[in-house]
């Protein structure tokens, strides 16, 4: 497999690196292997070093000494404190959108809200997810926080995780999950705040549930 050189190479590397970690082909306490990647990619060494440290701050991995990165496990504990860390973090893009949104900005959003409602309709649980993703990151257009949109991109690898977990268990009610979606865009268009931080906080709590549950079906299953 040849992996094109250009630029932001090791954070190009840390996302191919993650999407295998999301999707289990590395699966918990199993090593990324510098050497495997570096034959499968067609790339250096370096730069998957500096992409393993990427993955170290967006907690898929550990590096430890002599073993290298190892993907790191899940627990419910880890799920409640990541889901409570991210719900803030949505519930500030969420009304930043709310108070800033301008004539014509939240076209999109509706767009990939129907295309959301088709893959709900037609139980594509791996489409939605990907649209789901897609519906957060519109908001970084928007929102114009650096800081925010950094600390966002930093854990949601990590939510990606669980939420794919979820995903291919079938522990995920997408038709709750779309109408989530489709209240906190209507709260956002109505710029009802108090409406809008109540949506996010159900929905996140939704969200928490049916990653725990997964995690817990994934454990009877291998036991």
């Amino acid at each position: 497999m040849y992996f094109e050189q250009q630029n932001n190479l090791s954070v190009r590397i840390a996302q191919w690196i993650a999407n295998q970690i999301i999707i289990g082909h590395y699966p918990p306490f199993s090593r990324v292997r510098e050497e495997a990647i570096s034959k499968e990619l067609d790339v250096s060494r370096g730069p998957i070093r500096e992409a393993l440290l990427i993955l170290q701050r967006q907690r898929l991995v550990d590096i430890l000494p002599r073993r290298g990165a190892v993907v790191t496990p899940m627990s419910e504990q880890q799920i409640v404190e990541l889901y409570d860390v991210v719900c803030t973090l949505y519930t500030l893009l969420a009304v930043n959108l709310a108070q800033n949104w301008k004539e014509g900005q939240l076209n999109t959003f509706e767009s990939l809200l129907k295309l959301m409602e088709i893959d709900c309709s037609a139980k594509d649980h791996q489409r939605y997810f990907e649209n789901t993703v897609e519906f957060m990151k519109l908001g970084y257009l928007i929102a114009k926080n650096d800081l925010l949109e950094n600390l966002l991109e930093d854990l949601i690898p990590s939510v990606n995780r669980v939420q794919y977990l979820a995903v291919k268990s079938r522990r995920y009610d997408i038709e709750k999950n779309y109408q989530s979606f489709k209240n906190i865009l209507n709260h956002i268009k109505n710029r009802d705040i108090s409406a809008l931080k109540e949506a996010i906080l159900s929905h996140n709590e939704q969200e928490k549930a049916f990653a725990i549950k997964a995690l817990q079906s994934q454990r009877q299953s291998v036991t």
